[in-house]
């Protein structure tokens, strides 16, 4: 009888351990998101990396204007301390690194010097974040 007793519970065990990864499969995921993506239009900044030529030095050819952008979240940072203006800034720049490449990479369109298109795209998203005046001047040189 002592055997009988244990199928049961085994058999009972993994009915249960089923029906509850069943219940689990059945829920909506609700995964965090990467702190670079976008939450919303509240707590997050927009880098803008505009790229053209207007004409092609070599053709005297019109070029197309291309621009691309990539919202950076900030709401989970203290924009009031130091560390949360860095962190934000990293980020930024590091989205501003990422689109202007894409752009460089896009066929048809003349490369410019990564500076021209880095430095403006993070200048105007740092100027979107409410960072107190005493801060945001902190970091405009590296980038």
């Amino acid at each position: 009888m002592p055997t009988i007793n244990r199928i049961r519970i085994a058999v009972a065990g993994l009915a249960a351990a089923g029906l509850a990864a069943a219940a689990a499969a059945s829920l909506p995921a609700h995964a965090q998101p990467g702190y670079d993506e976008a939450y919303g239009s509240s707590g997050e900044v927009t880098v803008i990396a505009p790229r053209h030529q207007e004409r092609d030095p070599a053709t005297g050819a019109p070029v197309d204007i291309a621009t691309e952008s990539q919202a950076v979240y900030y709401g989970d940072l203290d924009l009031s301390a130091p560390w949360g203006v860095r962190t934000l800034h990293a980020r930024v720049v590091r989205a501003a690194v990422r689109i202007c490449d894409d752009l460089d990479n896009q066929p048809g369109l003349i490369p410019e010097d990564s500076d021209d298109c880095v430095r403006p795209a993070v200048a105007n998203a740092m100027y979107q974040a409410p960072i107190p005046d005493g801060l945001r001047d902190r970091d405009s040189d590296d980038y």
